[in-house]
């Protein structure tokens, strides 16, 4: 056990739908709850969520870790970036 947990919240129950392609949504998300995993310190909770906003169901995956360095944000969408590899744990 490496102390690292997942949380899911949901804050209303809804039936609403995220449209796109099923395999990339599932990649996208399963990509982001690993690097989390992968990158967090022992004892970080990483959250799942879905929430209407308006329109749109925005989903999100956070966690209490170290995060992302502000002059590195931008650069974690382009194609096989990635951050210094002396930041992991």
């Amino acid at each position: 056990d490496d102390g690292k947990s997942l949380s899911l919240a949901q804050p209303q129950e809804t039936t609403d739908r995220i449209h796109g392609d099923r395999e990339l949504l599932t990649q996208m998300f399963a990509n982001l709850v690993e690097n989390a995993l992968r990158h967090c310190p022992s004892g970080t909770t990483i959250k799942l969520s879905a929430a209407r906003q308006g329109e749109r169901v925005v989903a999100g995956v956070a966690d209490n870790g170290p995060g992302i360095p502000a002059g590195e944000r931008e650069k974690v969408f382009q194609r096989l970036y990635r951050l210094d590899h002396s930041r992991s744990t």
